[in-house]
């Protein structure tokens, strides 16, 4: 019984197998690498004028 419940425990704090990945349609693929580009640069963007931004405001 201690046995059984010692080896439940350790199966608490083991990693979980990997989940397969998705496999997309090569179209969306490219639509998500986009999307996730044009994201990247308008983020970019964002910090630099936040950034340009900051720098004018310690004179």
């Amino acid at each position: 019984m201690l046995q059984l419940r010692a080896g439940r425990q350790r199966q608490l704090f083991e990693e979980p197998p990997a989940a397969p990945a998705a496999r997309l349609p090569l179209d969306v693929q490219e639509r998500l690498r986009q999307a996730l580009a044009q994201w990247m640069q308008a983020l970019a963007k964002t910090i630099r004028e936040e950034e340009s931004g900051d720098e004018q405001d310690h004179r």
